[in-house]
């Protein structure tokens, strides 16, 4: 019986453990859900991130006990958390010079861990090419040291009042250095992550104070700063050169730590002319553009070999600038240097005279040459622009700076030399004649106009002084540097200080007007009598430093024009004027065309202030220019620009105008016409006396015009068969 109950209850255990299988049957035996239609598919757990499952090979297993999904609450669906950038192993980069600052004062200053951390930083900057960083860390670092040398300054006013600072070699190193990289843009100095020799320059220029200011001294605004940077590496490369067939070595070690910091001036003068094309002169040359590297290891060799007159290696840059820049062959370089070669530099005028002047291609326009070099010119003769053109580069190929200027005389137009004959003169006396006015010549570098009148000002003691100069500029630099600060006070102060100890660089007036202009008592009130004496007593010291030279008190005119005139009385103004026209006529007779820029101001005074009585106006200008062309009409350009302007204004009006051409003619005949028989004077009074016809012509006189071409016709056919 027992035995009986035994197997009923097995039995019964077995039928129960059946049917709990069948209901946990899908999560057991997944891979025949299929076959079981009728029975609905368990609930998955979501995946999370917070869940972490160490996987094992049998963890797809999931474990037994699950519940069915009718035994579990319904849960919301968990949306998964988007995914984050994997920056655990991308930390960002933070650079040194983000928040290094250098100790430019005091006995630190000269550390060893100073002068490495100032090594270290420059290594950075040079790799990397974050020297936007590096001038931001130089800013906060010079910003610092002054601060905590603002207490040892002198007095606000006082000439010497950052002495102190001057006396700090690393502050001044590391303004110039500012100033340097305030020159170049970014994008340009980045370049020392992969552009040879670019590196071993930059350090090498950063470690050099004299280097630095040289730079300051002479890039331009406009000149290509990419161009001379890239020819500044090349020339630190250190590798060998030729140019047809010749070899230039820059040598060994020694070289590039001697020989190229030598001649960097040199370099420096190479890179930003040539930072454009320049082509020859001679059209027939093998190559059409001047290699600017073959020029610059041109210059070295014949220098290192002792074979210039110039000491190009104790140059200026920018006086350099006037010798590379020839627009001839090597070739004849070599030959003016051979040919000159015992010319000292005093006398290297010489050259122009040596071309024997050729009348006929002046009167008939005669050219004579097949190639124009400079052999050819020699043999050949030529006119005044020939020689000028000889006479500058035989002195460029010696190593002399020297240009050519061109102008109006009274004997028309004429061409002449200026030479720096001296390491501190420049003479613009080689074949210049009398009764020049604004005389001008080119700047090699920037192609902008040079007058005669600011070559004389590069000769003047102060302005010719290296030591003088840099006294005045590192003024300007720490303006500069107070202007990017935002310092306002000690930017005043500094332009202030260069002024006063620089009155003779124009410069100087030129930043001293730019502070007026940032007061706003000399702004807000101009009408007021204790600004008008301001702004008086500015324009007459600026006046008395250029009495002698008053083209370089151009700014005066135009602090007139907009702050004193318009408030003064028209009478005033009128006798300030001649007094200037008089003044300038004893101490610049041959500037003439000051003289006729301070008539049209006044005839253009007269007529703003007389707008309701023109004819008045015109009565006054009248009389105005009347007297003027007989007290300045004995300038050739003076004359002639006089007539232009004032038959301008008298051709419209009926009445006046056959009057004003009459005024013009007989002043023509009272202090133009000699009625000489030289052929450049006679051409110039038969030029101007044509201008006269026309006007005849203007005003309806057209048979007085016609008969007095004919006249003028046989006259210059006659000049014509004497000349030659």
């Amino acid at each position: 019986m027992k035995s009986s109950l035994e197997h009923a209850c097995k039995f019964l255990l077995l039928i129960a453990i059946a049917i709990v299988g069948f209901q946990i049957q899908p999560t057991l035996f997944p891979d025949k859900v299929e076959s079981n239609k009728g029975i609905p598919a368990p609930h998955t757990e979501p995946e999370t991130k917070t869940e972490i499952v160490e996987e094992t090979p049998n963890s797809k297993i999931r474990p037994h006990g699950m519940a069915s999904k009718a035994d579990l609450p319904e849960l919301p669906e968990i949306e998964p958390e988007p995914k984050k950038p994997d920056t655990a192993h991308k930390p960002k980069k933070i650079s040194p010079l983000d928040s290094a600052i250098l100790t430019l004062v005091g006995k630190d200053a000269l550390s060893t861990t100073e002068i490495k951390k100032d090594a270290e930083l420059i290594e950075r900057a040079c790799y990397y090419g974050e020297w936007d960083k590096y001038r931001a860390m130089l800013a906060r670092s010079l910003t610092e040291a002054f601060k905590k040398s603002e207490s040892r300054l002198g007095r606000s006013g006082n000439n010497n009042r950052y002495d102190n600072l001057w006396r700090e070699p690393r502050y001044y190193t590391a303004l110039l250095r500012w100033k340097m990289l305030n020159t170049f843009p970014d994008k340009v100095t980045q370049q020392t992550k992969t552009l040879p020799g670019s590196t071993a320059m930059m350090k090498w220029i950063l470690a050099n104070d004299s280097a630095l200011e040289e730079i300051a001294l002479t890039i331009h605004q406009n000149d290509n700063k990419d161009e001379v940077f890239k020819f500044l590496s090349k020339v630190w490369t250190n590798k060998k050169f030729t140019y047809k067939e010749e070899e230039f070595n820059q040598g060994d070690q020694n070289d590039i730590e001697k020989i190229v910091p030598k001649y960097f001036n040199l370099a420096l003068a190479c890179a930003v002319v040539f930072d454009k094309k320049v082509a020859y002169k001679n059209p027939t040359s093998e190559s059409s553009f001047v290699d600017p590297m073959f020029r610059y290891h041109w210059y070295r060799k014949k220098s290192e070999g002792g074979l210039l007159e110039g000491d190009i290696h104790k140059a200026s840059a920018k006086d350099l600038t006037f010798v590379v820049c020839s627009p001839v062959s090597t070739e004849e370089l070599e030959w003016a240097l051979r040919k000159y070669r015992s010319a000292r530099r005093k006398n290297i005028g010489k050259a122009f005279s040596d071309v024997e002047y050729l009348m006929e291609r002046a009167v008939n326009g005669l050219n004579p040459y097949e190639e124009y070099t400079l052999p050819e010119i020699l043999d050949k003769g030529g006119i005044c622009g020939d020689q000028t053109y000889f006479c500058v580069n035989v002195a460029r190929a010696a190593g002399i700076p020297a240009f050519g200027l061109s102008g109006i005389t009274n004997s028309g137009g004429h061409a002449w030399a200026s030479v720096k004959i001296d390491d501190d003169e420049w003479s613009t006396q080689i074949g210049r004649i009398g009764g020049v006015s604004k005389g001008k010549g080119n700047d090699p570098q920037t192609g902008e106009h040079i007058t005669e009148q600011e070559v004389w000002h590069w000769s003047e003691p102060k302005v010719a002084s290296r030591t003088n100069t840099i006294k005045i500029f590192r003024h300007l630099w720490l303006a500069d540097f107070f202007t990017e600060s935002y310092d306002t006070l000690q930017n005043n102060e500094a332009v202030k200080i260069a002024h006063n100890i620089g009155q003779e660089f124009p410069i100087t007036w030129n930043r001293a007007y730019q502070v007026m202009l940032t007061q706003e008592e000399l702004i807000a009130s101009p009408a007021l009598p204790d600004t008008l004496k301001v702004w008086k007593d500015f324009v007459k010291a600026l006046k008395h430093e250029f009495r002698k030279n008053p083209r370089m008190a151009s700014l005066a005119a135009t602090i007139e024009d907009k702050h004193i005139f318009p408030h003064s009385d028209i009478a005033d103004v009128r006798r300030e004027l001649a007094r200037l026209r008089r003044r300038n006529t004893r101490n610049a007779s041959e500037q003439a065309d000051l003289m006729t820029s301070s008539l049209r101001r006044e005839a253009e005074l007269i007529l703003q202030t007389s707008e309701d009585d023109h004819e008045q106006a015109l009565e006054e200008i009248h009389n105005l220019y009347t007297r003027a062309l007989r007290d300045y009409g004995g300038s050739i350009s003076g004359f002639k620009e006089m007539i232009s302007y004032y038959f301008s204004l008298m051709k419209d009006d009926e009445t006046r105008a056959k009057p004003a051409v009459r005024t013009i003619e007989l002043a023509f005949n009272r202090v133009v016409d000699t009625g000489s028989d030289d052929w450049f004077r006679k051409k110039t009074e038969v030029g101007i006396h044509r201008q006269i016809a026309k006007m005849y012509r203007e005003v309806g006189e057209e048979k007085r015009a016609t008969n007095m071409e004919k006249r003028l016709d046989r006259d210059m056919k006659n000049a014509k068969r004497k000349a030659l």
